[in-house]
């Protein structure tokens, strides 16, 4: 009994630590010996990251077009909100918050009108111009009836953009030099009382403002947001959306990159098992597997997603001629990533199930330790 404790601590001094910095090294050694290898699973990684950001490249380059097809009407400020009454309009102002600095806000009067184009939002003061007539901003229509027509003039050029009557007189508005997407209505079809709404002039980020506008519209169900842009911002949006099912494009090239990895991996370890086993037997621990089994996967394929990266920039450059979007370099990566990840799932989980005699004797390791597996063998094991 003293004998075999006098031992212990040689044992414990024989156990290899087999901390990163040792994985890193030997992970190095063996990329030295494996150039092949090596080079599938980097290829494997670069393809995924390449593909990944030619996909995000080419629905943001669709999004910006259907954006682009959309016509923003002037507004007399960078964004408004109207509400369906006069002390919500209260509240909110009193409520705003966090617009210090990036716009200044103020009240806005607003009516209904009834037209042939359906329930219209007037947009501006009543109290400036002649009886009959409003000028007014642009209008959202819900139905149009047939043959009703809108009638906007460009005051740069002057020229008619289009026109429209309204049902209380049926005849064409006079002409006029307006500002750009505007029109005149007559006051005959005003629905009701002028309404409140906030203003919001905007002397920072418009993108900022637009979200938080959009926010505080959110607490009051009845408010409506006029910006603009913001019709661009949800078309944009509407066309991103319709354009995700070519992320499957980016899935599938990482799902085959993954099964390239794993396969590079598994056939690794399958030529090391009685090293592996060794390691066991002097004490390694699963752990300590684990981490050389990363490391080796990260040494093998972390070049790939660099590369991946110019062949992507290179491809939406020329063959899209394109702009890259910022966000689409750290998907891309994170996709390579995950790529890479993926592939070392079936070599850990050998590790794991793994055991000093079938590392030593060369007996079979299947990826799921459920006995019944041993039992059958069709499979045959690794």
């Amino acid at each position: 009994m003293p004998k075999s404790r006098a031992l212990l601590p040689q044992a414990e001094r024989l156990r290899p630590a087999l901390s990163w910095s040792m994985a890193r090294l030997m992970s190095k050694r063996r990329l030295r010996r494996e150039i092949g290898a090596a080079a599938v699973v980097a290829l494997s990684v670069a393809l995924t990251v390449a593909a990944s950001m030619a996909v995000v490249c080419m629905v943001s380059q669709n999004g910006d077009a259907a954006a682009r097809e959309v016509a923003t009407p002037s507004l007399p400020a960078g964004a408004i909100i109207i509400f369906d009454s006069a002390e919500e309009a209260v509240s909110a102002l009193e409520e705003a918050e966090g617009f210090e600095g990036i716009a200044n806000l103020r009240r806005f009067p607003w009516v209904n009108a009834d037209t042939r184009l359906g329930p219209l939002f007037v947009l501006g003061a009543l109290d400036s111009v002649e009886r009959g007539t409003l000028l007014c901003g642009p209008a959202l229509a819900k139905e149009a009836g047939e043959g009703s027509s809108l009638e906007v003039w460009d005051a740069d050029t002057g020229s008619l953009l289009g026109t429209w009557t309204v049902r209380s007189t049926g005849e064409y508005l006079p002409e006029g030099e307006y500002p750009e997407g505007w029109a005149w209505v007559s006051t005959d079809s005003l629905g009701h009382e002028n309404l409140s709404g906030i203003a919001f002039d905007v002397t920072g980020d418009p993108s900022v403002v637009l979200s938080r506008v959009i926010k505080l519209s959110r607490s009051y169900p009845g408010a409506k947001v006029f910006m603009d842009g913001f019709t661009r911002h949800i078309v944009r949006k509407a066309a991103l959306r319709a354009y995700l099912p070519w992320q499957a494009v980016s899935v599938m090239v990482a799902l085959t990159a993954a099964s390239a990895v794993s396969c590079v991996l598994a056939v690794s370890f399958l030529g090391r098992k009685r090293a592996l086993g060794i390691l066991k037997v002097i004490g390694a621990t699963r752990p300590d597997l684990r981490r050389l089994v990363l490391a080796e996967c990260w040494y093998l394929g972390y070049a790939g997603i660099p590369v991946g990266l110019v062949i992507g920039f290179a491809l939406c450059k020329l063959g899209l001629s394109a702009p890259v979007p910022a966000a689409a370099f750290p998907a891309s990566a994170v996709m390579g990533a995950l790529a890479l990840a993926g592939g070392a799932l079936l070599p850990l989980r050998l590790t794991r199930n793994a055991t000093c005699d079938q590392l030593l004797n060369n007996k079979a390791i299947y990826a799921f330790s459920n006995p019944s597996c041993a039992q059958c063998g069709l499979c045959g094991g690794f």
